[in-house]
């Protein structure tokens, strides 16, 4: 058994996109909607793919900044910056849960999970609406003891409160708790935090490798974590 923990592990919180589900083809299709509308040119998913992790009001900025060729930050002044808000938003909604998956091994490893009496929760920058969506269509929602999304607190990842609330919630302790995730920001926030975090090699770094972000362990599938259970 590979303990990540010095005490026995009490508690695994997870990521959501491109860690538990691989969301990005429908969150591509909700952006190229929205720019379509919007009377600009669709964008190829993999690039889309790249600006995952961050919430939408940040994947909105990119998209728009690579459209229109300026810089991101500055297509918040873009007259029509709030139309396209309000399109993303109806977009994404329909879209979420039309094209997603879950990784293989994913609904075994928690099944272990739970039956090993380790809590469970998921830390997200998405928000509630399209967060739960995803874990509901595919059939995730239930196993989760804590659920918090990008909306849940006035902060993101990397900043630390929504897991540290998360983990006060589910009553274990930081030596006993787990991160898991797919990206910088969630190494990040594990570290900001001060809990072990492990980051899996597929999903949505924003184009980077993930080792450079030098998580306490990198994995390349579901059965890396079930070792953790034996």
């Amino acid at each position: 058994m590979i303990q990540p923990t010095k005490q026995p592990l009490a508690a695994v919180l997870f990521d959501l996109d491109g860690t538990l589900v691989a969301t990005g083809p429908e969150i591509a299709d909700a952006i190229n909607d929205t720019l379509l509308a919007l009377g600009l040119e669709k964008i190829d998913d993999n690039t889309i793919a790249n600006w995952v992790g961050h919430g939408s009001a940040e994947l909105l900025k990119s998209s728009l900044g690579h459209a229109l060729q300026m810089d991101r930050e500055a297509t918040l002044a873009w007259p029509r910056h709030g139309e396209a808000a309000t399109l993303l938003r109806g977009f994404y909604e329909a879209r979420t849960g039309t094209r997603s998956h879950l990784y293989d091994g994913v609904v075994e490893t928690l099944q272990k999970m739970k039956s090993a009496g380790i809590k469970l929760g998921v830390c997200t920058n998405k928000d509630t609406v399209y967060a739960l969506k995803v874990l509901r269509v595919n059939d995730l929602e239930g196993y989760f003891d804590v659920i918090t999304c990008g909306d849940t607190y006035k902060t993101k990842k990397p900043d630390p409160s929504g897991l540290l609330k998360s983990i006060d919630t589910l009553g274990v302790n930081l030596d006993t708790t787990l991160f898991v995730g797919d990206s910088s920001v969630d190494v990040a926030t594990a570290r900001n935090a001060g809990v072990p975090v492990w980051a899996f090699d597929f999903g949505y770094n924003m184009g980077a490798d993930i080792k450079e972000s030098h998580p306490d362990r990198l994995c390349s599938d579901f059965a890396d974590l079930q070792a953790l259970i034996g």
